[in-house]
């Protein structure tokens, strides 16, 4: 049976847009806001079919337009997203999988935080996204496991990490829940990342990096999120099993490149140009 998005989950978020008009284009030109707009509602699209791509696709194109829209404000825009999804088929969620990869993630959450006041960050981030690459080029021949409660907790923690530092904290966590059919994918994830965002972002206000600010930025982007989301609907019977594992699979070893090649392009650019 096909699962669609009930009209009142979208209502319940259109109040919030009455403040917009007023805020949500601040410092944005329009010839940066509609590819901005395009870029993230082409991400919901991908998020809402196989549970994660929306960093994949937007952040390296926010990073490029407005720099400080990454982590904070894009984190916001994808707190939306992830409820949307996890309500969707909330029926699917496997909460002992979430317990797991919670407790990782609180941990990768605070490690993520104290790594961006004093380490290296690129060197930390290039690292993770190189090990993400890895994995999943290992994982297309691989023989289908169980997400056990030692993956799930490696995977929080990376996830948090990865997450807090530079808002794609999905790969770890669709690596090891991979083998599991494609409603239990996008709803644990869907649950899993909304609850991961709110530590998030509160670890990032503590260190003064999200506040009313970066809020109205990141809810100028929700009306490109529920179009996407919107869409996505229409493909979530279309996608089997093992092509959705491939998908999968191909945007967490894309995301990993996206992040060593930006974390290696502000090296050069801070070091060298």
């Amino acid at each position: 049976m096909q699962a669609r998005c009930q009209p009142e989950v979208i209502f319940i978020f259109l109040p919030f847009f009455s403040f917009l008009p007023t805020y949500m284009f601040i410092d944005m030109p329009w010839l940066q806001l509609l590819p901005a707009w395009f870029a993230v509602a082409i991400g919901a699209l991908i998020q809402g079919t196989i549970g994660f791509g929306i960093a994949l696709i937007a952040a390296p194109l926010l990073l490029l337009i407005k720099p400080e829209l990454i982590p904070g404000p894009m984190m916001f825009a994808t707190f939306f997203l992830t409820s949307l999804t996890w309500w969707r088929e909330r029926h699917a969620v496997h909460w002992r999988d979430i317990g797991w990869a919670w407790v990782g993630r609180i941990a990768g959450t605070l490690a993520g935080t104290a790594a961006m006041v004093a380490l290296p960050s690129q060197l930390l981030i290039s690292t993770m996204g190189l090990l993400i690459v890895v994995a999943a080029i290992m994982s297309l021949n691989i023989r289908p496991f169980h997400p056990s409660q030692k993956v799930l907790g490696a995977a929080g923690f990376l996830s948090g990490v990865m997450g807090t530092m530079t808002s794609a904290g999905g790969p770890p966590m669709l690596l090891a829940l991979q083998h599991v059919s494609g409603s239990r994918l996008r709803a644990t994830l869907g649950a899993f990342f909304t609850l991961g965002i709110v530590i998030s972002l509160a670890s990032l206000t503590v260190i003064d990096r999200f506040g009313w600010e970066e809020a109205w930025q990141g809810m100028s982007f929700v009306p490109a999120i529920l179009l996407g989301f919107s869409l996505s609907n229409r493909l979530l019977t279309r996608i089997n099993k093992e092509w959705l594992r491939r998908l999968a699979l191909v945007f967490s070893g894309g995301s990993g490149l996206m992040i060593v090649l930006g974390s290696l392009l502000r090296w050069i650019a801070e070091n060298i140009l």
